[in-house]
C-alpha cells in the first residue's frame, strides 16, 4: 500500500533513514530558496549556493588526512573543502577547524587542544568523519 508522507509528518518507516531525510531537506531548501523571490536563479545556481554554504566562513587545517606526495591543491580533500565553501590553510593560528583522522592524535591536535585551553572556542578540533558527513548532508 502506498503511503503519502511529508516533511511535517514523516512516516515512521522513513524517520531513521538519514539519506532520505537529507534528500528531503535538500528538496525543501531548494524549493524554499528557488520559489521565494529568487526567480532569477536557476535550480543549479540554487544548488550551488546550498553546496557552498556547508563550510562558509570556515578555515580548515588538515592533519594526516591529505596525501603528502602531491601538492595540497590537487588533493581530494582540498577540492571538496573549496567546493563546499571553505578556505584551506596550513597555519593553525588562522584556522577555525582542525580536521584529523579518526582515532589519531597528531602533534597539531595536541597543539590545537592547548590553544583551546587558553582561548575556548578559538578552534574546533574535529574528526575526518565530521568533514565527510557534513559534505554528504550538505550542512
Amino acid at each position: 500500500k502506498f503511503e503519502y508522507w511529508s516533511a511535517a509528518g514523516v512516516n515512521d518507516r522513513f524517520q531513521n533513514d538519514d539519506a532520505l531525510l537529507t534528500k528531503l531537506w535538500i528538496l525543501e531548501e531548494l524549493h524554499r530558496r528557488h520559489c521565494t523571490g529568487n526567480g532569477a536563479k536557476t535550480v543549479m545556481q540554487t544548488l550551488r549556493d546550498i553546496q557552498c554554504s556547508v563550510f562558509r566562513e570556515c578555515a580548515l587545517v588538515f592533519t594526516c588526512i591529505m596525501r603528502k606526495d602531491v601538492p595540497m591543491s590537487e588533493t581530494n580533500e582540498y577540492r571538496l573543502a573549496k567546493a563546499h565553501g571553505a578556505e584551506v590553510c596550513t597555519d593553525l593560528e588562522k584556522a577555525t577547524h582542525l580536521v584529523y583522522p579518526d582515532g589519531r592524535r597528531t602533534a597539531q591536535v595536541v597543539r590545537a587542544l592547548e590553544l583551546l585551553k587558553r582561548s575556548p572556542g578559538r578552534v574546533h578540533v574535529v574528526k575526518g568523519s565530521w568533514f565527510y558527513s557534513s559534505i554528504s548532508a550538505l550542512r
